[in-house]
């Protein structure tokens, strides 16, 4: 399940009590939020880096991993930002970067997942080559679930070979929206980018 987190034009607040939004100041406020929306997609996937080893390409909104789920519009004042609910392979934090391993070499991987903390080895782990073109890391036991694996998938028809993971993109997100929360700690940043674009947008001359 992912999280779906709401941004409001707050500096709008005033426009609730008129009758009704003019035409251009209704699209200079949705496309404004469009853009604070996106500012906050940007900021969240720092917050999110900072917490777990994911690289900024892979939160990249191209990869609709974490993305503006959906943008303002007429009539609604909101946009969402929404992380992947799937499990993250296991190969996206091998130890050593992005160097290649040989696939097959049971030897054994080290992996490190959280941002500061230390690497673990994982013992007859070995990357495998996957049917949608991606590169698993998977181990094989003498039958039954790895011990100590977060949601492992098994694959194959013998039930001994197994997919690693680790933590999707949504567990992440709702980490580091807990307590104080990424979207209240970003939110000055963002309503600043908003209210920028929104005055631009009207051409009002501001001091």
């Amino acid at each position: 399940m992912s999280v779906n987190v709401t941004v409001e034009v707050l500096a709008l607040e005033a426009l609730r009590y008129m009758d009704a939004i003019p035409a251009k100041v209704e699209r200079a406020a949705y496309r404004a939020l469009n853009r604070g929306a996106a500012k906050a997609r940007t900021l969240a996937s720092k917050a999110i880096r900072e917490e777990v080893n994911f690289q900024a390409k892979y939160l990249g909104p191209a990869n609709k991993r974490l993305t503006v789920s959906r943008k303002a519009r007429s009539g609604s004042l909101e946009a969402e930002i929404k992380g992947r609910g799937r499990p993250t392979s296991l190969a996206n934090f091998i130890k050593g970067s992005r160097k290649p391993v040989k696939r097959g070499d049971t030897r054994g991987l080290s992996v490190n997942v959280k941002k500061g903390a230390g690497a673990t080895f994982i013992g007859g782990a070995f990357l495998i080559n996957l049917n949608n073109g991606n590169v698993g890391l998977a181990v094989r036991t003498a039958g039954g679930k790895p011990r100590g694996a977060y949601r492992p998938k098994p694959i194959g028809k013998d039930g001994r070979l197994w997919l690693l993971y680790g933590p999707s993109v949504d567990q992440v997100l709702q980490s580091v929206s807990r307590g104080t929360g990424i979207f209240r700690d970003i939110s000055p940043e963002v309503g600043l980018v908003i209210e920028a674009e929104f005055n631009r947008l009207l051409k009002l001359d501001i001091p």
